[in-house]
């Protein structure tokens, strides 16, 4: 992946944090939606600035398996 891919894959991560760290939860009408999961959105980011500060970014064609209990 290029840098100008990584750099707005972070942003939009990064954007996702804030949005998160402001509510992990809403409500509409009587619905009540909870936002991603702050852990793994916070793994992402690591790891999309490991890729951005490696001399390869290709690098970055790992795997990641997350199990949710």
């Amino acid at each position: 992946m290029n840098k100008e891919i990584l750099k707005a894959r972070l942003a939009a991560y990064l954007e996702a944090e804030r949005a998160i760290l402001q509510s992990q939860s809403y409500v509409i009408g009587d619905r009540q939606l909870t936002r991603a999961n702050l852990k793994e959105v916070q793994a992402e980011i690591s790891d999309l600035l490991a890729q951005l500060n490696s001399d390869d970014p290709s690098n970055g064609n790992r795997k990641r398996v997350v199990f949710i209990e």
